[in-house]
């Protein structure tokens, strides 16, 4: 998880695997030691409740240096103001093989589906490259946006760990609905066995054990700070 005490205040927060002693000592996560994680299938975030109002983030889903997905809640005229995940920026570090469960919808922009818990997240799923959640400017979101609603929705993704494609889901928090749709990133997790299905909001079982906290190897970097 980011330092997300100090976020604004910073252009990058990046927690890493030298660090997660700290964290678990402080009770702000709850880690694996090396063996157990080497045997988890699903690797999650834990609680992460990143407040995204105002932001353009980049989201490292494994904690691997490399740019994912970014998450934009921007109030920007620039940007219109919305809610919306697509690859991860920065072409030196940004994953060039992502996807989002998706699909076409008013206007011909892209929406990402909004996944019931336990739908399953593999290759039956039709992925796009970036997704709308929500957009401020249109209070109805032209009928297109499933996470237009306040309240929590789950978003199946795909990408790329080291030339091999993984699954994984990221539930978001729409806390305003219409019309500013100010989200919160809750928390997200992956499988980490190559082209594996993973139902959507799934976590390591036992749940008490298997908090391995992605936080601790993930990455945020904000590449915009609130709109004053």
């Amino acid at each position: 998880m980011a330092k997300v005490g100090n976020s604004r205040r910073q252009k990058k927060s990046i927690i890493n695997r030298s660090r997660w002693a700290g964290y678990a000592a402080a009770g702000a996560v709850s880690a694996f030691g090396a063996h157990e994680v080497a045997e988890a299938s699903i690797v999650y975030s834990g609680s992460v409740n990143f407040d995204l109002q105002g932001l353009i983030i980049n989201l490292d889903m494994n904690g691997d240096g490399v740019n994912d997905f970014i998450l934009n809640n921007s109030t920007s005229a620039s940007a219109a103001g919305l809610g919306r995940i697509s690859p991860g920026t920065n072409a030196s570090v940004a994953n060039p093989n992502v996807g989002v469960a998706g699909f076409t919808g008013a206007f011909g922009y892209p929406y990402a589906y909004n996944l019931p818990v336990n739908a399953a997240i593999d290759a039956g799923l039709p992925f796009i490259t970036a997704g709308t959640l929500a957009f401020v400017s249109y209070p109805n979101n032209g009928g297109s946006s499933q996470f237009g609603a306040i309240g929590e929705g789950i978003i199946g993704v795909e990408f790329d760990i080291s030339g091999s494609n993984h699954f994984g889901w990221i539930r978001v928090n729409n806390r305003t609905g219409v019309p500013t749709h100010f989200y919160t990133l809750v928390d997200w997790a992956y499988e980490d066995q190559p082209n594996t299905q993973i139902l959507a909001g799934a976590v390591p079982e036992p749940a008490s054990l298997g908090l391995l906290a992605l936080g601790a190897v993930g990455v945020l970097s904000t590449r915009r700070r609130r709109s004053a």
